[in-house]
């Protein structure tokens, strides 16, 4: 602005005494570019500053809403045992890559949130709104958290938003946005008893990562996980040493390493899965129960309308992962199966998707589906506790194997094992020491080797056959009933139904050893009626039937293409014969010695 009286302002300049200082100016006038930068300048002056925070918290400390915006312009650290305490309505602008570490350098430290619902604290970057703007939230072994009420946005740049080590306590927080996973919480890291409200969307990773330990502790109510990327809970592998139970999140937890259950007896690791759980595992891993014989047990607990998954993640294709492996320390009522549906499995060496090694097992609604190999398989003494029922095997090479002395827990089942590659229950040779009723199923038996009938005078082992019974031998297989011990066979057929052994591989004379019965079998309980016995006579009896000091009742039999004789009875043996058919019998069809 420029004045009209130049010799006025010298004289004002230089503060002489001149009358015409008493002369009264007219206003400047005022031009647009003087007004805008007014303006400027009032903006500036009632814009809030807000507060600016950096580097390390060594005292407790409070920040307000009253000081809105708090920016945090590098990382910050709450070391010394500091707590560091956010108020509610605070509102935490976060500059690029910058990090909240708890306990930070093996010093203790706290962060205590307390937003509320009308008034919740949040953080977000300070420059957008994207994820993975900023770093997060880094909690030591040393530090506690304590969240009530808190937003995060956009924070996860390469990391997770919160990457815990040490105490974690949740009453409402909300995690929008990650290039990585939402809350990821380490060696031994557990959410405390009554966390709630835990919301994870739009991370790309996992919205939650946490070792096996800590799943039991996940918060469960006002849970959401459904809005990421990956809508699961995944779970490292590792061990369990004590019972914990896992619900359903919602979204799946998925396995990435084997999970070992081993406990003691006074404490067993059993692992306990509600309705609508369902657990997909990576390629490659299992599920151990007792691995090295300490005590164990897997209970699931689907309903009908709520059934627990088993299933693979990343590939749905036979034996993408390995499946369920019970071993001997598994306990015996400890092991029980409602209303599973279990799928893909049957990776690693043993092929099988549920293997059960002296152990019992107690199934009601058993589903497998995709083995690369058996279904289910039992080993050693391991057995069907009482009670099973409703086994469901599709899509899969075989459906079932277990043990000569197994097969007797099969009666009483409803199965459906007929949709597989070789719908067949392999029986693997070996003694029978108890009686039994082997139950005619909707496929045939294999059996591979000698299966050995002898129980105790006191107590005899009987072997029941039902009707309709198809038996595939293998090579070298036989039926062995009172050799060493006292036992009966009962193997009574009807002619709509009649019991049938026959070669497992191709129809040759000598393909498998043949039924044979001793002098510790009950004459008077041992029958054969309406069976047919077909290509034996190999691997050491003499004929298909091979009677030595045993004396059954025959009939209605057909029995052809032995490699030797059709009946062979020695040692005194008298059998009672009815309606015999033979045919193409090599060295005859009936030879008493």
């Amino acid at each position: 602005m420029r004045l009209g009286l130049p010799s006025a302002l010298v004289c004002l300049l230089c503060a002489c005494d001149d009358p015409r200082n008493d002369v009264e100016l007219p206003d400047p006038v005022e031009t647009d570019a003087d007004a805008d930068a007014d303006a400027d300048a009032d903006a500036d002056t009632d814009t809030p500053t807000g507060t600016e925070h950096c580097g390390e918290v060594r005292a407790d400390e409070t920040w307000e809403a009253s000081g809105n915006p708090h920016r945090v312009v590098c990382d910050l650290e709450v070391l010394g045992g500091a707590t560091l305490t956010w108020g509610a309505g605070v509102v935490v602008l976060m500059d690029d890559r910058v990090a909240v570490e708890v306990a930070s350098s093996g010093e203790a430290g706290s962060l205590v949130v307390a937003g509320t619902r009308a008034e919740p604290v949040v953080a977000r970057s300070a420059v957008a709104d994207e994820p993975g703007r900023w770093d997060g939230f880094d909690v030591d072994e040393l530090g506690q958290v304590a969240l009530s009420n808190l937003q995060v946005q956009s924070a996860g740049a390469g990391r997770p938003v919160f990457r815990v080590s040490g105490g974690l306590d949740l009453d409402g927080l909300e995690v929008d946005g990650s290039e990585e996973d939402g809350i990821e919480l380490r060696e031994g890291a557990s959410f405390a008893d009554g966390s709630a409200g835990l919301v994870v969307s739009g991370v790309l990773g996992w919205p939650v990562v946490l070792e096996a330990d800590a799943v039991h502790t996940l918060p469960l109510d006002g849970l959401d996980l459904t809005a990421n990327e990956l809508a699961a809970v995944r779970v490292e592998g590792g061990t369990l040493d004590t019972a914990r139970t896992w619900a359903d999140p919602g979204v799946p937890y998925v396995l990435g390493g084997d999970l070992d259950l081993e406990g003691t007896v006074a404490d067993p690791a059993i692992l306990t899965l509600g309705p609508g759980v369902v657990i997909a595992a990576e390629n490659d891993v299992g599920i151990d129960l007792s691995p090295g014989g300490g005590a164990s047990g897997l209970r699931v607990l689907g309903t009908g309308t709520e059934p627990v998954q088993l299933t693979a993640w990343g590939a749905e294709v036979p034996g993408y992962w390995d499946g369920i492996r019970a071993h001997s320390g598994t306990l015996a009522d400890a092991f029980t199966v409602t209303e599973l549906t279990l799928s893909w499995a049957g990776g690693g060496s043993n092929e099988t998707a549920i293997e059960v090694e002296d152990a019992d097992v107690f199934f009601d609604h058993l589903t497998v589906e995709g083995s690369a190999g058996y279904g289910l398989a039992i080993e050693g003494d391991g057995r069907f506790t009482p009670g099973s029922s409703y086994l469901t095997v599709v899509g899969s090479l075989r459906p079932l194997r277990l043990p000569a002395e197994a097969v007797g827990s099969l009666d009483g089942l409803r199965v459906d094992l007929g949709d597989n590659d070789d719908p067949l229950v392999e029986i693997d040779g070996g003694p029978v020491a108890t009686s039994a009723v082997w139950p005619t199923l909707d496929v045939p038996y294999l059996v591979e080797g000698t299966v050995s009938v002898d129980g105790t005078a006191d107590r005899p082992a009987v072997l029941t056959l039902d009707p309709g019974m198809e038996l595939l031998m293998g090579r070298g297989a036989s039926l062995q009933v009172g050799k060493t011990g006292a036992a009966a066979l009962i193997a009574q057929g009807t002619s709509a139904a009649p019991i049938v052994f026959g070669p497992a591989l191709s129809e040759v004379a000598g393909a498998w050893g043949g039924v044979g019965l001793y002098d510790a079998s009950d004459d008077a309980q041992s029958v054969l009626d309406h069976v047919e016995i077909g290509w034996a006579g190999g691997s050491g009896l003499s004929g298909n039937l091979h009677l030595d000091g045993a004396s059954p009742r025959v009939d209605h039999a057909y029995v052809h293409d032995s490699e030797e004789y059709g009946i062979y009875a020695r040692n005194g043996s008298s059998p009672l014969l009815g309606s015999i058919t033979y045919a193409n019998n090599a060295s005859g069809d009936y030879e008493q010695r």
